[in-house]
């Protein structure tokens, strides 16, 4: 019989067991090595420029999606992409010391290491290997598909090619500067506006109260595929475009990769398609799509983030996952750094994963305990610093501010709302399975939206005599996601009909026509606009290929306006001060003040008080008399203001000007 002895134990003639300690020890010391080595080829590989552009966007979503928090493709897709969206930015709060490499540099090293020495530190490291690679199903190819479909909607934004045509394109929606505004000030600061010392001409940065997800996410995205160092001012309009429309695709494809991730789904692709067709219509043609040519990127991201919570939440089974606790905080911290008012939808959302409320759904080790509990708090303490961020707004109440944005569809937000409402109750004795609970409780979620929408609609019409920004604002957000949570609702009113086999073919049938009509939910996206000029003109486009075809026409015909981007990329003037733009131009101009504003977002100047300086840029008429008028009114509010004009406009403008005032003109 064998014999224990020492560390080792005979096994047979002249054989002893290894000793487990040392076994142990060598698995950590390869899984160092290779860990180093991998992060060492990839920050090598960074820094040297060979994992720059494509090849980095690349490798960023080759090791995305080696992340094993599933073991099928969607819904790893889903769980990667909340838990990135909701704490990447969470690295653009301080600075950094690794400013030269970049943080996304040292991400994907790090990255690249982690899941390196994962599989080295392994007793069989080819089973682990394995597990890297997701199973893939039919339902997999639609989010590959709404990826492409995105590329094509979104092609303007994807391959406009020079800073005048890309400023020209943005100019059609009149948020636009204030996004790329801050999206610039954190690729030139390395930190978000709230982090900033105040500006040497006093008062706070315009969007030093404004929380920042949205930006920190295409900031990241630039430096995946443009590296850390800041580009020219139009180089960084160009990537600006590029990051915005690859970010709102990214989101509606991890959208639809959670809905087909459903178990309800996940072995039906008939009847995935129309549903997963109806998701990407609502962000790529629908009232999504209309928000985002508005200028509002971080509004829609918000809205993804709302239904990307309940599609985290209906499959769970149990409350204490540490993994789907950290994807479920990073959705939620997600929609208050992106638009915090949604946070009325998405905290009933939430809500919903505490149901049904059994004990066995809480019980999990003390590890994993530990491990929810630290995820809880960081998610406190990241929603905590967003409060911070709001409460410095300068506005009373700017909940009843004005603004300009594509109105809703009154009847569909409306209807979309009453079907959330009632199909969900109607679920309660339609299935019997153990997510219905969870399913059931969404229907707080349109309930809120509609008792929000109501006391938003009465605050304004006491305010202002009628309902204005953020009402219309906020039922379009339920709009989209009543529409986006039907679908969730309509995965599992599917499938008891599915099984009846003398139905299959017809549904496959059903499945195309439906999903075909599916993109022209919103009105016929092959519709055509009149000739004429239209940037600057509305702050609203319509959705689908209706706003490709103009931005394709501003792209061909920028506005004059738009060679503010080769002006200020030539060297803006440094002068003690604020620097207010004013378009003097016989060209096709926009609004004045919106010029202004583009001049304070391209050169990294935008304050409050320039802001308010801004907005006393208002004409009575294009002769050069009135806007002596417009600059002697802003060079007397204030001793350290100058005005920027073209350098063809100056002499005249400044004949026009007393002769201090004319002193403090400069050109551009």
């Amino acid at each position: 019989m064998a014999t224990v002895t020492g560390a080792g134990a005979t096994v047979g003639p002249g054989t002893a067991a290894p000793d487990g300690a040392a076994v142990r020890r060598r698995r950590w010391v390869r899984a160092v090595l290779v860990g180093l080595a991998a992060g060492g080829v990839v920050l090598g590989a960074r820094a040297t420029g060979l994992l720059i552009g494509g090849p980095g966007l690349l490798l960023t979503v080759v090791l995305v999606l080696l992340i094993p928090t599933s073991r099928e493709f969607s819904r790893r897709v889903l769980l990667v992409g909340c838990v990135l969206v909701g704490w990447l930015p969470v690295l653009w709060w301080a600075p950094m010391p690794f400013a030269g490499l970049g943080r996304m540099t040292v991400a994907l090293a790090a990255t690249a290491a982690l899941l390196a020495a994962w599989v080295a530190a392994a007793p069989q490291p080819a089973r682990r290997l394995r597990a890297l690679v997701p199973r893939f199903r039919v339902v997999d190819a639609y989010p590959v598909l709404v990826v492409g479909a995105g590329a094509v909607l979104l092609a303007p934004w994807l391959t406009v090619k020079t800073p005048v045509q890309s400023l020209g394109m943005l100019m059609l929606s009149w948020d636009n500067s204030a996004h790329f505004g801050m999206f610039h000030m954190i690729r030139t600061t390395g930190v978000t506006a709230d982090v900033l010392p105040p500006p040497a001409t006093g008062g706070p940065w315009q969007f030093a109260s404004y929380p920042q997800g949205f930006h920190t996410l295409v900031a990241a995205l630039v430096e995946v595929f443009d590296g850390p160092q800041v580009a020219s001012v139009g180089g960084e309009l160009l990537s600006y475009t590029r990051g915005a429309a690859l970010l709102v695709v990214a989101a509606t494809a991890m959208l639809v990769a959670g809905l087909v991730a459903l178990p309800s789904l996940r072995r039906r692709p008939l009847l995935a398609l129309p549903l997963a067709t109806l998701v990407a219509a609502v962000f790529l043609l629908g009232p999504a799509s209309s928000a985002f040519y508005d200028g509002f990127g971080n509004y829609v991201l918000a809205c993804a983030l709302v239904v990307a919570i309940a599609l985290v939440v209906v499959p769970a089974a149990r409350v204490l996952s540490p993994l789907h606790l950290l994807a479920l905080a990073g959705a939620v911290v997600g929609v208050a750094q992106g638009w915090a008012l949604l946070g009325v939808l998405a905290a009933p959302a939430a809500l919903a994963a505490l149901l049904p409320l059994r004990r066995g759904r809480w019980r999990t080790r003390p590890v994993r305990l530990l491990a929810c509990v630290v995820v809880l708090v960081a998610a406190g303490a990241c929603l905590a610093r967003t409060v911070v961020v709001l409460a410095t707004v300068g506005v009373p109440n700017p909940l009843v501010l004005t603004g300009g944005l594509s109105q809703p569809n009154l009847g569909l937000a409306i209807g979309a709302a009453a079907a959330a409402i009632v199909v969900p109750i109607g679920m309660r004795w339609w299935t019997r399975r153990p997510e219905r609970p969870r399913l059931v409780a969404l229907v707080a979620v349109p309930v809120a939206g509609v008792l929000c929408s109501v006391v938003l609609v009465v605050m304004q019409v006491a305010a202002t005599g009628s309902v204005s920004y953020y009402g219309y604002k906020f039922m379009t957000a339920v709009e989209i996601v009543a529409l986006c949570l039907l679908a969730v609702l309509g995965a599992h009113l599917g499938r008891r009909v599915t099984r009846r086999r003398w139905l299959v073919a017809p549904a496959a049938l059903l499945s195309l026509v439906v999903a075909a009509a599916a993109t022209q939910a919103f009105g016929w996206t092959f519709a055509q606009i009149p000739p004429g000029p239209t940037a600057g003109l509305e702050t609203a486009a319509p959705a689908g290929l209706v706003s490709r075809e103009m931005e394709y026409r501003l792209i061909d015909s920028p506005p004059t306006t738009a060679d503010l981007a080769e002006r200020v990329g030539g060297g803006a003037p440094d002068l003690p001060g604020i620097v207010v733009y004013l378009d003097v131009t016989d060209g096709y101009p926009v609004d004045p003040m919106m010029a202004a504003q583009w001049y304070f977002a391209l050169t990294g100047t935008w304050t409050a008080e320039g802001n308010a300086l801004a907005s006393e840029i208002t004409l009575h008429g294009r002769a050069m008399q009135d806007w002596a008028t417009v600059a002697a009114r802003i060079l007397r509010a204030r001793t350290d203001v100058w005005i920027a004009v073209r350098p063809q406009e100056a002499p005249a403008l400044r004949a026009l000007l007393p002769t201090r005032l004319a002193a403090r003109v400069t050109t551009l």
